[in-house]
């Protein structure tokens, strides 16, 4: 017997209408599967804080929530009276769909560890907040920047949370780094290739203008 298919969507369920609502309006799902710790709803209210509503909550057509349950207690713990909020035009079982398929996406990506250290580094150098900015703990940041290339990046960029260090014990470190400024592009990548060829690792950094 074939699988029964989804309803289909109505016609123009996907344009993105955002309106503002009091915060009371809208109602979390009782049974949402997703575990909300208070860690995550800190990080998320610092985050708005910092940065402003970038994205909306989004609700069924009866204001029960589908994707922004950490956002709405967030809200609440600021203290807002109203938020941005997105009604899905979407039937009972594509909202039951979304709501898990939001929380179950996010699960498939991971980090690349050179790009996050170099992300971090540079934010680092400008002596900014990287607690209140990125939503890391200090153990995260820790064990991201308790990295030899990390240190040294940190020591020539001046950063303020990591500089650069011999290895644990006062022992030499058992690798060493170049950090290389070339004039474009096309010399960046000849070069990248050349040492590629010649067996050293080599990632680019890209400067904040």
């Amino acid at each position: 017997m074939p699988k029964p298919k989804l309803t289909p969507a109505a016609p123009g369920a996907g344009d993105l209408k955002i309106e503002w609502l009091e915060i009371g309006r809208i109602r979390p799902y009782p049974n949402n599967a997703r575990v909300i710790t208070r860690a995550a709803i800190s990080k998320v209210a610092a985050s708005i804080k910092q940065f402003g509503w970038q994205s909306p909550i989004v609700v069924d057509r009866d204001f029960v929530i589908i994707i922004g349950h950490v956002r709405r207690l967030a809200a609440l713990k600021n203290h807002y009276k109203t938020v941005p909020v997105h009604v899905a035009d979407l039937p009972p079982d594509r909202v039951k769909a979304l709501r898990l398929a939001d929380n179950r996406t996010h699960e498939e990506t991971d980090w690349s560890r050179d790009s996050l250290i170099d992300e971090l580094g540079e934010l680092d150098a400008l002596n900014l907040d990287l607690n209140a900015l990125t939503g890391f703990d200090d153990d995260e940041l820790d064990k991201i920047l308790d990295d030899p290339l990390a240190k040294e990046l940190a020591g020539l960029l001046g950063g303020k949370r990591r500089k650069s260090k011999a290895g644990k014990n006062g022992a030499a470190p058992d690798r060493f780094s170049v950090l290389v400024t070339c004039a474009d592009e096309v010399q960046r990548s000849q070069l990248l290739e050349r040492l590629s060829g010649e067996g050293l690792k080599c990632r680019v950094w890209q400067p904040l203008a």
